[in-house]
């Protein structure tokens, strides 16, 4: 079974735990030195369905440089934005939830990462990552550095330790959205919104 993570998935093998703890180290010192913090307030949500994914630019862990909405077009993608390492544990349920119901989506974890410090770790930051992702996988995980705050302007504020969880279409569209962490009753929801977007391609191919 697939797994995607980010910052935390060194759990099941100590000697891996080595260059991610190193790299949190870092990170944490990094960040007291600048005075920096992923958990700065944001505004409230916006409204997004029906609404455009903004340009912006990520680095996938396979080095891909990843230009949106760009990326996205030609196939349904549901993207887990998240703004704190806690918010892993929603992200992995939204993947579990997705592969298990087969949803017809293409899955993208966004970490986004807005402080100085982590940009200028960002190196050490994705070496520490792919660690514990397997290689195939790393393709999927897309961390949103320089311009994070165009992403977090874009999708508001996430309360707790959710993700952000948005489909959006083939031309890049946002058609569903959550932010109150995963439910399955919300999962359902969004396989129902995700079939409805698979047959409306698939009407216009045929046109």
């Amino acid at each position: 079974m697939r797994s995607i993570c980010w910052l935390n998935r060194f759990r099941s093998n100590g000697f891996r735990l080595i260059p991610f703890v190193l790299s949190i180290i870092f990170f944490s010192n990094l960040l007291s030195v600048v005075g920096c913090s992923s958990r700065r307030s944001v505004e409230p949500a916006p409204e997004l369905i029906g609404q455009s994914l903004p340009s912006f630019r990520g680095e996938s862990l396979d080095g891909r440089i990843v230009q949106f909405p760009e990326e996205v077009r030609g196939r349904s993608h549901l993207l887990l934005v998240a703004y704190v390492q806690e918010a892993q544990f929603d992200v992995d349920r939204w993947v579990l939830g997705v592969l298990q119901a087969k949803a017809p989506v293409s899955v993208l974890e966004l970490p986004t990462i807005s402080s100085l410090g982590a940009r200028l770790a960002k190196g050490f930051i994705n070496r520490g990552m792919q660690q514990g992702i397997p290689r195939e996988d790393w393709a999927s995980v897309v961390t949103v550095y320089g311009d994070a705050e165009v992403l977090r302007s874009y999708v508001g504020e996430i309360p707790g330790n959710n993700a952000c969880a948005l489909l959006v279409d083939s031309e890049g569209i946002v058609r569903w959205v959550h932010r109150d962490g995963y439910s399955p009753r919300e999962l359902l929801e969004l396989v129902s919104v995700a079939q409805d977007l698979g047959s409306e391609t698939s009407e216009h191919g045929k046109k």
